[in-house]
């Protein structure tokens, strides 16, 4: 991967991060986000999360297309979007987030899913 390319896609996960911390905190009747508000202050009360995500989130997406060259793409694609399931749990466990039994549900489903076409 290029220098610019690997610049491009960090600059992607750092707004992608942004997007989500601002969708996360925001409050009120408001239909638009205001970017200055999400620049400042988001930016500085979560410095760490967001340069972690924004080291990880590429680092996955590498490592799934290593994955994809490697094996056989009917087992890798199932396989990447158990993180849906691994996030929702991890959401529900640290963030104290409710509905755990549809959030079991759904994990089990997808899980499901995942089990059938691999197998």
């Amino acid at each position: 991967m290029t220098p610019a390319a690997l610049g491009l896609v960090l600059t992607a996960a750092v707004f992608h991060a942004i997007w989500n911390l601002a969708a996360k905190a925001k409050t009120g009747d408001s239909f638009v986000f205001v970017w200055w508000y999400v620049l400042g202050r988001t930016l500085r009360e979560n410095v760490w999360p967001i340069l972690a995500i924004a080291a990880f989130s590429p680092a996955a997406y590498v490592l799934v297309l290593i994955a994809m060259q490697t094996q056989p793409v009917s087992l890798v694609a199932p396989l990447r979007e158990t993180s849906i399931v691994i996030g929702s749990l991890l959401g529900w466990l640290i963030f104290k987030e409710a509905n755990p039994g549809r959030r079991l549900l759904g994990a089990a489903v997808v899980l499901g899913g995942v089990a059938l076409i691999s197998g």
